[in-house]
């Protein structure tokens, strides 16, 4: 009778290997069956126990899958590393797992047909050159529009000469497709993508192609991609990898650079993160680590045009002027010219303020600190937070007097350039969307549709390639600067960059950007519109060193939530004096109430904890009560 150490799949949370017996001799990696409270789960075999006289007996194992070996590692390490409980190491492994499945017959795969992709530039050549010599993890910095992609393309073509398989991940699951389009012009069928979109069953007969694959495959998905049982692993890609998106931020916790580093040492396979505007943290990480880092900072293609960037100065203007004269002016030239037009603004719903101007009242949310947000194209008023809703109101629920609709968004815009551009095709992006018209499902279309003028927010920031785009309008530029976050200078810029980054990639000739700000002499906003990332950087690292934040200390906030306001402050002063004593080496800040203080009916504040060592504060995480949140590595302070 042999004995064994398993990961098992448990709903509860749990950190510790439970035991197991068996007749047969299993290998670590192994998957089986194995009863766990009055139910049957799945568990991974991680090593060979001593004999425990109430071990029950593993019900069942599965030969024909397996999870690798240095899949299986990287995530124990992972665990380790990040606070992650073994119940959540085995989530991440076992999420899509189903051995008992099988992959339904298929007819003999014809061969897809191959697209043409353009010869590689000088420029990209030699960083292509670079980064196969380089034996540790490359950053590849290249500028919007330079061909990033097509240097994915040929490591991905030495991986799979040498009999390698890659996974490439991207931060969303739109830019996934559209990744996975370009990649089938090389690879035809060896792409198989795994992302949250699908149905249980095609994520289980995804895991079950990769896991029982006899030939390299490419893996092409999100951050949980990365997970996939991908046996002969030799390439891991993270395209636009500064997006807040490869952080998990619920339970596992983790950051998906810091899996593929440890996947990527595990299986001794490259790990290339790429990006138009790395991490300061990230970057800072690489530099001082001695890992490669390649710059590419020409255009893919030769007719490639920087566009012409202006700043809007929108001061002294109409309160509710969402778009400036000349914004509408490069509108109308575009689409007169059979061009596209995007106007990026970050503001969901019609009206962000429902107020009182004789008495103050705000419409808000009973069970959050957020105002309700006016969306006219339903009549409903809605929480980004909780997703409440309720009726709009006219009259003020306190004085009686007529209520103000204040602070538009998206939708307000998307009224006023109906109004203002009668019977063009006017498109928007946003959460709000329904399911129908998801921006994977429109994008293709979007490539050839004349004269369309395109709104959106943060979903339209990214990765996309519009061939037919010749502006660009930012509205409310400065908005992100406002977020009480040591990170807000450095998103609003990566936005913004990003933005800007949709036009001079070479499809048009003259391109135009616009950035309507009511504050022009920002710094960042400035360097944003110069495409200067190596200026804000050496700002922003001497203001972060200044300040001792990261990449200078590890940082850890501790959510604590209760039903009341004056319960959650005696609790969180209760935990930092507790916390205070017990971990000298750790610098705490707080406790503060988080930016929305009150969520889905309880109160939440915060606590910072600062560290020179990240061992410091996972010894603070491992002494912690499910009762508490604690996360490593936050993307946000409050």
């Amino acid at each position: 009778m042999y004995y064994y150490k398993l990961l098992a799949l448990t709903r509860n949370k749990t950190d510790r290997l439970f035991t197991y017996r068996s007749a047969e001799k299993l290998a670590p990696g192994s998957l089986c069956s194995v009863s766990f409270r009055k139910s049957e789960t799945l568990g991974i075999v991680v090593k060979q126990s001593d004999k425990f006289s109430k071990a029950l007996a593993i019900t069942a194992t599965h030969r024909t899958t397996s999870i690798p070996l240095h899949l299986l590692s990287a995530a124990l390490r992972l665990g380790s590393n990040s606070a992650i409980p073994c119940s959540g190491v085995a989530k991440l492994l076992l999420g899509s797992a189903n051995p008992k499945r099988k992959l339904p017959d298929q007819p003999a795969a014809k061969d897809a047909k191959l697209g043409k992709i353009p010869k590689l530039t000088a420029a990209q050549d030699q960083v292509l050159k670079d980064i196969t010599a380089a034996k540790k993890p490359t950053l590849l910095h290249g500028i919007t529009g330079s061909g990033k992609t097509r240097i994915y393309i040929e490591l991905t073509k030495q991986a799979t000469a040498r009999g390698s398989s890659a996974i490439v991940l991207s931060p969303e699951v739109g830019l996934s497709s559209q990744l996975q389009k370009t990649f089938q012009q090389t690879f035809g069928n060896k792409i198989i993508t795994i992302h949250s979109k699908l149905t249980k069953k095609e994520r289980e007969e995804a895991w079950l192609q990769v896991a029982t694959s006899k030939e390299p495959v490419i893996v092409i998905g999100p951050r949980s991609a990365l997970f996939s049982p991908v046996a002969n692993l030799g390439l891991i890609v993270l395209d636009e990898f500064h997006d807040n998106s490869y952080k998990q931020t619920n339970d596992p916790r983790y950051h998906a650079l810091h899996a593929a580093s440890l996947l990527a040492t595990a299986a001794k396979a490259k790990l290339v993160a790429g990006s138009a505007t790395p991490n300061v943290t990230h970057y800072k990480q690489f530099k001082d680590s001695g890992y490669s880092i390649v710059e590419l900072r020409q255009k893919a293609k030769k007719e490639a045009k920087k566009p012409t960037i202006k700043i809007v100065d929108m001061r002294g203007r109409k309160q509710k002027e969402l778009l400036s004269k000349e914004a509408l002016t490069q509108i109308r030239c575009s689409v007169d010219r059979q061009e596209q037009s995007l106007v990026f603004f970050n503001r969901r719903g019609s009206a962000r303020l429902v107020v009182c101007d004789e008495c103050g009242w705000e419409d808000q949310c009973q069970d959050c600190d957020y105002a309700m947000v006016l969306h006219k194209d339903t009549s409903k008023m809605m929480c980004h937070i909780c997703t409440k809703t309720s009726k709009p109101k006219s009259l003020c629920a306190d004085c009686g007097s007529g209520l103000s609709y204040k602070v538009p968004g998206i939708k307000q815009l998307e009224v006023e350039l109906r109004r203002a551009l009668p019977g063009r095709q006017i498109v928007r992006f946003d959460s709000d969307n329904a399911k129908a018209e998801s921006l994977n499902q429109r994008l293709e279309p979007l490539t050839t549709e004349k004269g369309t003028v395109i709104i959106g927010t943060q979903l339209i920031s990214k990765g996309l390639d519009l061939p037919l785009l010749s502006s660009v309008i930012a509205v409310k530029a400065e908005a992100g600067l406002s977020i009480p976050d040591y990170r807000a200078d450095e998103l609003t810029f990566q936005q913004l960059s990003q933005i800007i980054g949709r036009v001079g990639r070479g499809h048009v000739k003259e391109t135009c950007v616009l950035l309507q700000t009511n504050n022009p002499e920002s710094e960042v906003i400035n360097l944003a519109a110069a495409e200067n990332w190596h200026a804000f950087y050496e700002t922003e690292i001497k203001r972060r060193q200044q300040a001792m934040l990261p990449p200078f200390q590890y940082l850890a906030t501790v959510r604590v939530r209760r039903k009341t306001q004056k319960g959650v402050q005696t609790a969180s002063d209760r935990i930092i004096q507790k916390m205070s004593a017990g971990f000298p080496a750790i610098r705490f800040a707080g406790p503060a109430p988080s930016f929305i203080e009150k969520r889905s009916g309880y109160y939440e504040w915060v606590i910072q904890a600062f560290a020179p060592r990240r061992s410091s504060l996972l010894e603070l995480a491992a002494t912690w009560s499910d009762k508490e949140q604690i996360e490593l590595d936050p993307i946000m302070l409050f």
